[in-house]
């Protein structure tokens, strides 16, 4: 009899465990399709945003799903890896009685890989077809065009994840079989596996029936330490996955909200200018929607806030002044530059640029790329995160400014400091000393303003700018655009993943659950011994307590310090409804498993 028919006859001879695998290992596979499925929907999305946002927000959000959809790929392999490392290990003591009975290792061997065969098998195709289906059906309920996802794609991605998974499991399960199971089989033939039986007065004489269970989980527990081992790396890595998901998309949106707020200077926060049309220039660079320009008009450089409305200004209501130019910048890779000889240009562009003093406020966040300087000065110039892949990518570390407004400039070498987090001009813009600028060209002077920043302007204020004939306009508007794409996109995003997080949710309960059959002999014997109901219910919650907590408390940690230090820089706490999310579902996991185990301990009676 072949080692394929043996597999297959243990397979289905074993209904209730053989279920269980199947099922857990579809919902790996269905987790994998689902994530596929989202990423590529979402990432349609920000395709389409790019027309209208720029720099750090779709950035981040492109970087989340790309190492979300890579991230979730490994894992669920890893997981059916472990699922298989599981399967093998149980099968321990049924094949040393195969080799008892003459079988020789190499047929034997064969067996319980034939049978992880059989379930991957099985549970990949249905996993490929649950993912599928539900993924298609939930993106159509929220009216997102499947047109537009590649099936081409999605046949190319479900052949690589079951092939990758196979040789996964392969492997795992081959060391398992090959040399731990070796091993178990010449201690049995041997004589050498002996188990010491723990002093049954010692465990059965303690009083407190709580701590008879607690005592008796702790020992079964470490007497199946392999296995325990193997649950605890399922358990952790499918908890990484789900913590990832809802703790970094909490981070990420979060810190994404803090850098438009911070952007904008929060949001009572107006904009003077010196006429009506300098105003709709300004607006255009805030507006998302608008399509940048870096054509100055020929009043640009005239335009100019009178000195005496900002000598009567009182000194705390002015958030910020500046004079905004727009110029022809070079940026220089520094790798390249040996002697002070530059051998390569990386790049020239038109920007937006931003002369300011030392009163600048650092109310951005900001990548430190080269130094600590808190404004920009004879020395120092920052950039907007538009340039993100220029100076962080490419390793540029200088930058010159030949000409503002048409004007050529005296060349001067800057070093570029920090890349702020900016919504002005979608990123695209620089920001230089106004003294610097003054130093340059002939026709800036350094008193001169022509945006000046006011938060929560009184009446007094609003009147003086009317009667002066400028003009303003509040960015909260502007920020109310960035925050409603956010809100949508983060939202959507949270409800599709709602299928993923079922998937982890039963694939836990579901491990649960063959853990408790693997050890289904121990504890059916203590039950014979006399065991009540009620002990033999608190020892297996206390089993899985033992091995659940550490892997959800290392899942837990891994994915949140991933998702907190890794994805961005400052990033802003999860909310409190990401944490309520996960403890809800973890409760709701619990809540399965029990039922699992009442269930379990009535079919031992």
């Amino acid at each position: 009899m072949g080692s394929l028919s043996i597999a297959w006859k243990d397979v289905t001879r074993k209904r209730e465990r053989s279920f269980l695998y199947i099922i857990t290992h579809s919902l790996l596979v269905a987790t994998g399709i689902n994530i596929f499925l989202i990423s590529s929907v979402l990432h349609l999305q920000v395709e389409e945003a790019t027309q209208m946002f720029n720099g750090s927000i779709i950035r981040i959000m492109d970087s989340y799903l790309t190492f979300l959809t890579l991230f979730s790929f490994l894992a669920s392999i890893i997981s059916a890896s472990v699922l298989a490392s599981l399967l093998a290990v149980s099968r321990m003591n049924d094949l040393a009685v195969f080799q008892s009975l003459g079988g020789t290792f190499k047929q034997i061997n064969r067996i319980p890989l034939a049978e992880i065969f059989i379930i991957t098998t099985i549970g990949g195709i249905v996993g490929i077809i649950e993912g599928s289906v539900l993924g298609f059906v939930l993106l159509s309920f929220l009216g997102f065009s499947i047109i537009h996802l590649s099936l081409v794609e999605l046949i190319i991605f479900s052949i690589g994840f079951l092939f990758f998974s196979a040789i996964g499991t392969y492997f795992a399960a081959g060391f398992f079989v090959n040399v731990l199971i070796r091993k178990k089989f010449r201690e049995i033939l041997d004589s050498q596996y002996v188990v010491t039986p723990t002093n049954p007065n010692r465990i059965w004489g303690i009083s407190t029936k709580k701590r008879t269970a607690f005592r008796l989980g702790h020992l079964l527990q470490t007497r199946a330490r392999l296995v325990s081992r193997i649950m605890i790396i399922g358990i952790l890595v499918l908890t990484l996955i789900s913590s990832f998901g809802i703790l970094g998309g909490s981070i990420i949106q979060n810190t994404a909200d803090s850098y438009v707020d911070r952007g904008y200077g929060g949001r009572d926060v107006i904009v003077i200018t010196p006429s009506p049309s300098f105003s709709y220039i300004v607006k255009k660079c805030y507006d998302p929607y608008e399509k940048l320009s870096f054509s100055p008009p020929t009043n640009f450089a005239d335009e100019f806030i009178p000195e005496e409305f900002l000598s009567i200004l009182p000194p705390e209501t002015i958030f910020e002044s500046r004079l905004l130019t727009i110029g022809t910048i070079r940026l220089l890779e520094a790798l390249r530059e040996v002697n002070d000889v530059i051998s390569s240009v990386s790049s020239i562009f038109n920007s937006y640029i931003w002369g300011v003093d030392s009163s600048f406020s650092n109310i951005f966040s900001y990548y430190s790329v080269g130094g600590s300087s808190s404004y920009p000065n004879q020395n120092y110039m920052f950039m907007a995160d538009g340039y993100h892949q220029f100076v962080i990518n490419q390793g540029v570390m200088k930058a010159i400014p030949k000409m503002i407004n048409g004007v050529e400039l005296e060349l001067q070498r800057f070093e570029v400091q920090r890349v702020l987090l900016d919504p002005f001009a979608k990123g695209f813009c620089c920001y230089i000393h106004i003294n610097s600028l003054s130093d340059l060209s002939w026709h800036i002077n350094n008193s001169q303003r022509n945006v000046v920043f006011i938060k929560n302007p009184s009446s007094d204020i609003l009147d003086m700018v009317k009667a002066l004939d400028l003009d303003y306009f509040y960015l909260s508007s502007f920020a109310e655009i960035y925050q409603s794409f956010s809100d949508q996109f983060w939202m959507i995003s949270n409800i599709v993943f709602l299928p993923v997080i079922l998937s982890i949710g039963l694939s836990l309960v579901a491990f649960s659950s063959l853990y408790i059959i693997i050890l289904k002999k121990d504890l059916y014997i203590m039950r014979v011994l006399g065991c009540k109901a009620k002990v033999m219910k608190r020892i297996i919650i206390w089993i899985n307590i033992f091995v659940s907590l550490q892997g959800i408390f290392s899942g837990l940690l891994l994915g949140f310090s991933t998702s907190y230090s890794l994805l961005l820089p400052q990033p802003t706490l999860p909310s409190f409804s990401s944490w309520f999310v996960l403890t809800l579902s973890f409760i709701m996991i619990s809540i399965l498993v029990e039922r699992y185990i009442t269930r379990f301990i009535s079919s031992l009676s």
